[in-house]
C-alpha cells in the first residue's frame, strides 16, 4: 500500500506541465473489455469469484512500465493520485491506494502469462485494429534487433555487420499486426507465408500488399495472392525478366492439359489460376502474378508508400527498449513480445480514439 498523496510533491513535475498527458489516462479512455476476457480465459480466471489484483490492473502497470522505460520502483513512485485511479486501482483509503509489488507483477507477465498470453494479445489487438481500418496497405518486413557483441547465441549478419536478431513483421498502414521473434540470420521470405496465415484470421480488408525484394519468390507470390485474393506487389530486381511459363498461353495449356482434374479453358483467369494453384502449379501461378508487376505501369507508384513501415520501426524503438541486450535466452523472445503488445495497445488507444496520427505520443508522459 501507498500514500500517492505523500509522493505526488516529489514528483510534481507530472502534472505541472499541462501540456502532457498521463499515459495511464490514455488506457482509461479504452474499452479493455476484450483484452480483459482474453486475459481472464488464458489465465483461467473464470471460476474465481474475486482476486487481489485484476489482470487487467497488472497488464495496464505492464504498459505504463514498458511506456515510461524506467525501473518499476521508479514508475511506482511517479505514480499520482490521477494515475492509480485511471488504472482502477483499490483505494484502501483516502489517497492510499494498494499496488502490487514488483514481484507479483513479474510473476503475472514472466510466468501467468507468459509468451503465449502476450501472443493471444497479440492477435487480439490486430483483429481489432483490422475492424477499424479499411482498404489499408499491407507490408511485411524484418527489422534487426540489437544484442550484445558477447551474445554467443546471437549470429553475426554480414549485411549489417554485427550480431543480431530479427523480428518479422506485418503492417497495415502504421499499424504493427503481428511479429515474429527469429534468429539474425534467419531468410526473411520463410517468414512471410506464416506471417500472411495468422493475418488472414484477423480478416483485414487490404488496398495493396508491399514487400521487399528479399521476398521476391514464385512461391510467396503465389501463396499471398491465394491468401488475400490480391496480386502483392514485390520489389524486384533491375534484371527481373518476363517468364514464358507466366503467360497467358501457357496457363491456357497446363489448365488444358488437367482437364481430367476439372480444367476448363473458357473459365475467368482468376479461375484458372485457382485451378491451377490447387493442382500443384503454384510455381507456374507465381510466374504469371509476377508477370503482372512486370508490365504494370504504376507499378513503382503504389509500391513506394511501403517505406512507411520502416518509420514504423523506428518509432517503435524510439519509443520502447526493443532490444535484448543482457537478456537471457530463454526470455528474449519474450520480452520481444510483452514490448511490442506495450507498443500496439497504445497505437490501438489512438487508434480507437480517431487520431489522425496514431504514432504522435508525443503528449504523454
Amino acid at each position: 500500500m501507498l500514500s500517492v498523496l505523500r509522493k505526488t510533491d516529489n514528483f510534481g513535475i507530472f502534472e505541472s506541465h499541462c501540456d502532457y498527458t498521463p499515459i495511464t489516462a490514455l488506457l482509461a479512455g479504452v474499452d479493455f473489455t476484450q483484452i480483459e476476457m482474453e486475459l481472464n480465459k488464458h489465465l483461467d480466471y473464470s471460476h474465481r469469484r474475486t482476486w487481489r489484483y485484476p489482470p487487467i490492473l497488472l497488464f495496464k502497470l505492464l504498459i505504463v512500465l514498458a511506456f515510461r522505460k524506467q525501473t518499476y520502483r521508479t514508475v511506482v513512485n511517479s505514480l499520482t493520485t490521477e494515475d492509480c485511479i485511471a488504472l482502477e486501482m483499490k483505494e484502501i483509503s483516502s489517497s492510499v491506494f494498494q499496488i502490487p509489488c514488483s514481484s507479483t507483477l513479474h510473476d503475472f507477465a514472466y510466468n501467468r502469462l507468459g509468451l503465449d498470453g502476450f501472443k493471444k494479445i497479440m492477435e487480439l489487438n490486430g483483429s481489432i485494429a483490422c475492424k477499424f481500418i479499411r482498404n489499408g496497405h499491407g507490408m511485411i518486413d524484418s527489422t534487426p534487433i540489437e544484442t550484445s557483441r558477447y551474445d554467443r547465441y546471437a549470429k553475426y549478419n554480414p549485411h549489417y555487420e554485427t550480431k543480431m536478431y530479427k523480428m518479422h513483421i506485418f503492417h497495415m498502414d502504421a499499424f504493427p499486426l503481428y511479429e515474429i521473434f527469429s534468429s539474425g540470420t534467419d531468410s526473411d521470405d520463410k517468414y512471410a507465408l506464416p506471417l500472411a496465415e495468422k493475418i488472414s484470421g484477423m480478416n483485414p480488408e487490404l488496398k495493396s500488399l508491399q514487400l521487399d525484394g528479399g521476398y521476391d519468390s514464385y512461391l510467396i507470390h503465389a501463396g499471398l495472392w491465394k491468401i488475400f485474393n490480391i496480386n502483392p506487389l514485390i520489389d524486384m530486381g533491375k534484371n527481373a525478366v518476363f517468364h514464358k511459363e507466366g503467360t497467358e498461353n501457357r496457363i491456357d495449356h497446363w489448365v488444358n492439359k488437367l482437364w481430367k482434374k476439372g480444367g476448363q479453358i473458357h473459365n475467368s483467369i482468376e479461375n484458372k489460376l485457382i485451378f491451377l494453384y490447387n493442382n500443384g502449379r503454384e510455381k507456374q501461378v507465381g510466374m504469371y502474378l509476377r508477370n503482372q508487376n512486370l508490365i504494370k505501369a504504376d507499378f513503382k507508384a503504389e509500391y513506394k508508400s511501403r517505406s512507411d513501415c520502416e518509420r514504423t520501426h523506428s518509432h517503435m524503438k524510439r519509443m520502447f527498449h526493443f532490444t535484448v541486450k543482457w537478456v537471457q535466452q530463454r526470455s528474449k523472445e519474450f520480452y520481444m513480445a510483452f514490448r511490442f503488445v506495450s507498443y500496439q495497445t497504445i497505437l490501438l488507444a489512438r487508434l480507437l480514439k480517431l487520431e489522425p496520427d496514431i504514432q504522435n505520443f508525443s503528449q504523454y508522459i
